[in-house]
């Protein structure tokens, strides 16, 4: 009998002797119970058992294995030399993943040669070393700390400073938008203005040129009345000639009026003075300007 022991069966889940143990080609493996209550199928012409694992065929007959605590040797899962070996490469460049692996592999090697002298100094030795090696790493990692925690503060600084430009942005962009609607405005009602000052120019324009009609209408009526009026004068300074003249001819002559009373045309034609007198109001006539007399 074996004093070697399946830990679990992969079936039944039970622990099982090594000389109860059968083995398939297909590298899995049952206990001997199991194996019996496999059902037998069929494949093709014959009836089978399959793996209760992998599902392949079963060869008849299983193969079993004798082993006993004598014919096994327990080998060291990792060499002392490599360890140490490891440790002494570790450095600042290393990764982390590779720091906590040689840790590990430190605490198995003090579980399996812990009571080993040579291998509890060179583990000592190797650990001196790293500890050398890694102080000054905790130094600068001090510094980083620092300079990270500077940096957090300056970038809580920056973002302060930053919703405070944005908020600003936002209200200059407001009051950009009611400037525009502002300006928009004032353009309105400065073209409203344009309309109604060019209207008011047109207006003027037009009174303008009623006024200059009117001057011209002015100066005309003034020099028409200017020319009737020396009209006027001159037919009144002629009818006063005349009279006067009719008057002194009729009064130191009664007795020649008396006789010619029966001739008063031939008289009257052949009075030299009245004669003269026409003759002055042709030429006074003649006095007026070529103007004066187309306004007339």
């Amino acid at each position: 009998m074996s004093d070697l022991a399946l830990k679990k069966c992969p079936v039944c889940l039970e622990k099982a002797s090594l000389d109860k143990v059968v083995f398939f080609q297909c590298g899995h493996k049952s206990c001997l119970q199991c194996y019996e209550r496999l059902p037998l199928k069929t494949d093709g012409k014959s009836k089978a058992r399959f793996c209760a694992e992998c599902r392949a065929k079963i060869q008849e007959p299983p193969l079993r294995i004798y082993l006993s605590s004598d014919d096994i040797a327990i080998t060291k899962p990792e060499p002392q030399n490599k360890i140490v070996d490891g440790l002494n490469k570790i450095s600042e460049d290393t990764p982390a993943v590779s720091v906590m692996r040689a840790s590990g592999k430190i605490q198995r090697m003090q579980e399996s040669n812990g009571h080993d002298p040579a291998t509890a100094k060179a583990l000592v030795r190797a650990i001196e070393d790293l500890d050398k090696r890694i102080a000054p790493l905790f130094g600068r990692l001090e510094e980083i700390k620092a300079e990270n925690d500077g940096l957090c503060g300056r970038l809580q600084e920056l973002e302060l400073s930053n919703q405070t430009y944005r908020e600003k942005a936002k209200k200059a962009k407001l009051s950009l938008r009611d400037e525009k609607g502002e300006t928009e405005r004032q353009r309105q009602r400065a073209e409203s203005y344009l309309s109604i000052i060019k209207l008011k120019e047109a207006e003027i324009a037009s009174l303008q040129g009623e006024i200059e009609e009117r001057d011209k209408q002015n100066v005309l009526m003034k020099k028409k009345l200017k020319v009737l009026s020396k009209t006027q004068k001159h037919q009144s300074r002629i009818s006063h000639d005349v009279d006067a003249s009719l008057q002194i001819e009729d009064n130191p002559h009664e007795s020649l009026h008396q006789h010619n009373r029966a001739r008063p045309t031939r008289s009257l034609l052949h009075n030299p003075n009245r004669e003269r007198r026409v003759h002055s109001v042709k030429r006074k006539k003649e006095m007026f300007s070529e103007d004066e007399l187309m306004i007339l």
